[in-house]
């Protein structure tokens, strides 16, 4: 649950003010309200605004929820506070549980900003109008469904394609003629973790820019029984780096806004061939495929995933549209349409090539028209976009995927979830203090 610091902060503030000073209170509602919390009820009230002002976003909703049902833990104040002693927090607790719940209590003035949330949030579930999903030709993305699986005896298979370390089979489907690439799992829990991981971070890619994102599937075989996993591709979609040459980047809308995702979303395999032009009803714009990187490397590059994609960057960034702010972030990333990648890496990527492998790199030139060119003419229409994208994001539905995915993992009996929290509290975490930021900076 998403709560607004700065409404609680000002709800709690609105019932100290309706429980001031005797000589203010001139009505019969004001008298009753002090005669039935006084001063006890303004201790409440100045613990819990000091618990609400010191706390993280990702402690906020908990310590909201356990406020309003009468059951704060010691814990949870201490996760907040840590220099309180534990004293401190059994005394606190005890004092926030207490109070009633009638209609001047403090348990209704929060409940009331609470309440403007819901109302609030209930408007961000329309698909939200920019330049980048409106007009006839190009219509406002879609809402996604829930379902995350798909029949493999649905699908017909076309070919194999040795474009990774693990074959990958392109199959169309057979009702729909909709293209999808898909990897077989074995039957160890590892790798259905890691798939289930990947699916669920798809299905965030999805909040933020709807179909201009695949969308990754547990594939079932005709038991019911998990056997791989697959994406559904983008209709006739064209890789960038087939697109790059004497005319640089194509001018098509959404590859800036891409890019400002990977950063917040800690996508660090943006490159050339996960990223290019597709038909999206009718018009062709910008979309991303492949969404296995983070999870795959979530352990062992967690210190770069923690340190080297500064949020701070990012606001700054959607708040001012300073290009200088957008090179450093994409700096940070390992691949990107706006990283110059390393002679070395270059090098590497260049005999990797003459051995038939795929080189993603990008030199000096192609990063440069990125930035003199294709963000010269979009930064300003995909900043606006992605920034009200953030702001308006409901966080409720995220979390009703992630419990989808944990309630998919417990019918199949999948072990070892701890990769499947790491990752979505990992980027949830981002996104709610990035929709934080920008909302109180705007």
């Amino acid at each position: 649950m998403i709560y607004n610091k700065d409404l609680i902060l000002q709800s709690i503030d609105q019932y100290n003010n309706s429980n001031g000073k005797g000589a203010e209170r001139s009505r019969m509602s004001d008298w009753l309200h002090f005669e039935n919390h006084g001063k006890a009820g303004q201790v409440r009230a100045n613990i819990l605004k000091s618990y609400v002002e010191k706390s993280q976003p990702i402690y906020i909703g908990g310590l909201i929820s356990e406020y309003l049902s009468a059951s704060v833990k010691p814990g949870t104040l201490n996760k907040i506070i840590k220099d309180n002693s534990q004293k401190d927090c059994f005394k606190h607790a005890k004092v926030l549980n207490g109070g009633s719940n009638n209609s001047a209590s403090l348990r209704t003035y929060v409940k009331s900003a609470h309440n403007k949330i819901i109302s609030r949030d209930a408007q961000y579930t329309k698909p939200y109008q920019n330049k980048l999903l409106e007009g006839n030709s190009v219509p406002p993305e879609r809402m996604i469904a829930s379902g995350f699986s798909i029949f493999k005896s649905d699908l017909n298979k076309v070919k194999d394609l040795n474009s990774s370390a693990h074959t990958v089979t392109m199959y169309q489907h057979k009702s729909t003629n909709d293209m999808y690439f898909g990897k077989s799992l074995t039957d160890g829990s590892e790798e259905k973790i890691n798939a289930l991981s990947e699916i669920l971070y798809s299905l965030i890619w999805q909040k933020f820019i709807g179909d201009r994102s695949s969308k990754s599937l547990i594939m079932l075989d005709d038991s019911n029984q998990i056997c791989g996993i697959c994406s559904k591709g983008l209709n006739q979609f064209s890789e960038l780096k087939t697109q790059l040459g004497k005319n640089g980047y194509p001018s098509k809308l959404g590859l800036l806004s891409i890019a400002v995702l990977s950063y917040l979303l800690v996508e660090d395999d943006l490159h050339t061939k996960n990223v290019g032009t597709f038909n999206y009803h009718g018009e062709t714009v910008f979309g991303k495929i492949d969404h296995d990187y983070i999870v795959s490397k979530f352990k062992t590059h967690q210190s770069h995933f923690n340190n080297d994609f500064n949020l701070e960057l990012l606001v700054g960034y959607l708040l001012t549209q300073d290009v200088n702010l957008l090179k450093l972030m994409l700096k940070s990333l390992r691949f990107s349409p706006g990283t110059k990648n390393s002679t070395m890496l270059n090098f590497g990527h260049y005999l990797r090539g003459l051995n038939g492998g795929a080189n993603t790199t990008l030199g000096r030139k192609a990063t440069r028209d990125f930035y003199s060119n294709y963000v010269t003419i979009h930064n300003k229409s995909e900043c606006e976009f992605l920034k009200n994208r953030i702001k308006t994001l409901n966080i409720r539905e995220m979390d009703k995927d992630y419990d989808s995915i944990i309630k998919f993992a417990a019918r199949y009996s999948i072990v070892g979830i701890d990769k499947i929290n790491d990752v979505y509290f990992f980027i949830k975490n981002r996104v709610l203090i990035a929709k934080n930021e920008l909302s109180s900076l705007s």
